[in-house]
């Protein structure tokens, strides 16, 4: 499991967790969303905002289509 920090939240990944590779992101130390890295979509019923968008594409989470 890493941590890596980008402004004011913090990805959390969890590739040896369970699957699908996915990664925690926290504000404030509280779970805001989740992201599937294999299937490059939200988990849940989380939103994309704009800052975790340019924070997943900056940290290699999220690739370009």
């Amino acid at each position: 499991m890493g941590k890596k920090r980008y402004r004011n939240h913090l990805f959390v990944d969890c590739v040896g967790d369970n699957a699908p590779r996915h990664v925690h992101i926290f504000k404030d130390k509280r779970l805001v969303e989740k992201w599937d890295i294999e299937n490059q979509q939200m988990m849940g019923n989380f939103k994309m905002t704009s800052a975790i968008k340019k924070g997943l594409e900056f940290l290699g989470y999220k690739k370009e289509v």
